[in-house]
């Protein structure tokens, strides 16, 4: 609905593009598991992708309780300043393997 109030300028928001990519996701996975079958590894892969989407699109719904709120900005912080040291971590590992 947004998208059809706002037009392409519902694209110029970075976030939109996992809805989207959530949207459709769902849709090839439906075609995967009839085509398939939900075993094959296909199949597998994109439910992954959906599901990390999933929770992560919870994840930040869970901003609209107050009491959650300072829980859901702490652990987005710790998150990206993950990122780094995983990254710091991997060229270590990199450099001794």
């Amino acid at each position: 609905m947004q998208a059809g109030k706002v037009g392409f300028g519902y694209l110029a928001n970075p976030y939109n593009y996992s809805d989207l990519a959530y949207v459709y996701g769902s849709i090839a996975n439906g075609i995967l598991q009839i085509t398939m079958g939900p075993a094959h590894i296909s199949s597998k892969i994109v439910m992954c992708i959906i599901v990390v989407l999933l929770i992560t699109k919870t994840f930040f719904f869970l901003r609209i309780f107050p009491s959650l709120t300072p829980i859901v900005v702490m652990l987005s912080e710790v998150i990206f300043d993950l990122k780094v040291f995983l990254f710091f971590y991997a060229i270590l590992i990199l450099l001794f393997s």
